[in-house]
């Protein structure tokens, strides 16, 4: 079976051949699964994205083929630009796809492929969900708040938040349509599956769970080595991801708690150094900075920078808590993650979070906007931790049954499978 993958992602020998920088690059799900595709002997796999290239750029290596085409980045991708289908007629007749499985619907390049080989069936993994990332985009921001935020870089760029969530607006209609071209979609939830039925109700929906990668297997939380009275959260460059409603619960948390330390992985710290990093600051990093400043939680905040897979494990293992604040989540990569090390989670009540992590089972959960709660919970988890560990064994137990490889591969193939065969049947009507 020839399987095209098409991301918006440079990973594994993509980042070579784009020429970027490890460093810059996330999707730790699409390393894990194509580990599992590697040597399997009845997939060839291509795996597509765009970049900075002049030329078409590809190699192989046992069963996979990694390719670039130019166009630039998929956050600046062209789709309109007839130079950029000729590549991707390219991409056709080379490597003769039998199924097309685009990896999320945030750019374009995957919407220009599928109306360039509209004769290939196709499916598509829901990652995020711009219909609703845009609906939810300020996530409880009043508009004193936005129009503080607003920083030099925001002007010169015109994009503060509120251009970004009218961006987020357009591409969503890209959005829906790759959906109606394809029919077919995976997700991992109810949540996902019916907003994906709102855009298209004829589509059909599959369900597979997104992998992990082996190093959150590799590390399991103790109770006799956590450091003590430690939050750790997921990186939280945009409103969306709710750092600064966790900022606003951690002021109740210090009352208890003095010594409460919440660390943050990523890039985007606020307390910049050098004079082009306050210029390159964007508002929503202003903002935080002036949460922390005005709480005073400036020596209890810690920013960590971008983590590697296995530095991330290693801190969440040693970790008294872990928030996910987010406003929305289809599905949370990184608190999977942590449940699979068992650290005990608190989430926000969004999306399709609360299908897998049950109140007061496996972990807890609150109303987005309500951090008075989410400091209580943390509070909670401070105070008695046999009652942190339970919740966190429970996590990783239920966490690593449903992250089975295998599984997920296997589940995949049979969805290949499956759309091929309702294509061909389609066709011979």
């Amino acid at each position: 079976m020839n399987v095209l993958w098409i991301t918006n992602l440079a990973f594994g020998k993509l980042i070579d051949l784009a020429g970027i920088s490890s460093k810059s690059t996330s999707g730790s799900w699409l390393n894990a699964t194509l580990n599992d595709f590697v040597c399997d002997c009845r997939i060839n796999l291509t795996i597509v994205t765009v970049g900075r290239v002049k030329s078409i750029k590809a190699v192989k290596e046992n069963n996979v083929t990694y390719c670039i085409l130019p166009g630039g980045f998929p956050v600046e991708y062209n789709y309109k630009k007839k130079s950029n289908k000729k590549y991707w007629r390219y991409v056709n007749e080379k490597y003769k796809p039998d199924i097309i499985h685009i990896w999320g619907t945030e750019y374009t390049p995957g919407y220009l492929g599928l109306l360039t080989m509209k004769n290939v069936p196709s499916v598509v993994y829901m990652q995020g969900l711009l219909e609703s990332l845009s609906r939810y985009y300020l996530a409880g921001m009043n508009k004193r708040e936005l129009l503080k935020s607003i920083t030099i870089r925001d002007i010169l760029k015109y994009d503060w938040i509120t251009k970004r969530q009218k961006k987020i607006t357009k591409r969503s209609k890209i959005e829906a349509e790759i959906i109606k071209i394809s029919g077919n979609v995976i997700v991992e939830n109810k949540w996902c599956s019916a907003h994906c039925l709102s855009l298209f109700d004829k589509c059909q929906i599959y369900k597979c769970a997104l992998n992990i990668r082996g190093e959150y297997f590799d590390e399991i939380w103790d109770k006799n080595k956590v450091c003590s009275y430690t939050i750790m959260s997921n990186a939280a460059g945009y409103p969306i991801k709710g750092l600064h409603v966790l900022l606003k619960a951690l002021r109740f948390v210090l009352l208890k708690y003095p010594e409460a330390r919440l660390y943050i992985p990523g890039e985007n710290n606020p307390f910049t150094k050098t004079l082009l990093e306050v210029i390159k600051e964007n508002g929503y990093t202003k903002y935080i900075k002036t949460i922390i400043k005005e709480y005073g939680l400036i020596n209890n905040v810690i920013f960590m920078g971008r983590l590697s897979a296995e530095q991330m494990a290693r801190q969440m293992a040693v970790t008294n808590v872990f928030v996910v604040p987010s406003c929305i989540e289809n599905h949370s990569s990184t608190l999977i993650e942590a449940m699979v090390v068992g650290v005990p989670c608190i989430a926000s009540y969004v999306g399709g979070i609360p299908e897998y992590l049950k109140h007061n089972e496996n972990g807890l959960l609150y109303r987005f906007e309500e951090y008075e709660m989410l400091a209580e919970h943390i509070k909670e988890i401070f105070s008695d931790i046999d009652y942190a560990a339970t919740l966190g064994g429970n996590a990783r137990l239920s966490a690593r049954i449903t992250r089975s490889s295998v599984n997920i591969k296997e589940n995949l193939i049979s969805i290949y499978e499956n759309v091929i065969n309702k294509s061909e049947e389609i066709q011979s009507r």
